[in-house]
């Protein structure tokens, strides 16, 4: 049987390979959003809205991208008539 083609052979370095060498957290529009430095780029996503994720080459350019992803996800809920999670912000503020 045949290797897939994009499969990694012995050798090979992995391109998707997920140890991060730091990780740092922050809020964007009153969500969470953890951020990942690989060895070759920054990865985002947030906990609060499943499936938003963005990546770049730089911190600031993954934030840049998290920005539109959030809005771009959320716009997606309303349309469609999906409830929005709770701001992570909002409900630790009152505790």
């Amino acid at each position: 049987m045949q290797a897939p083609e994009s499969s990694i052979r012995p050798g090979e370095d992995d391109p998707f390979d997920t140890d991060a060498i730091a990780v740092e957290f922050g809020h964007i529009d009153g969500y969470r959003v953890v951020y990942e430095q690989g060895s070759r780029s920054w990865s985002a996503y947030s906990p609060d809205l499943p499936g938003c994720a963005s990546s770049g080459t730089t911190r600031e350019g993954v934030e840049r991208h998290m920005h539109e992803a959030i809005a771009f996800h959320l716009e997606g809920m309303d349309e469609d008539r999906r409830e929005r999670p709770w701001l992570y912000a909002a409900k630790h503020s009152a505790l």
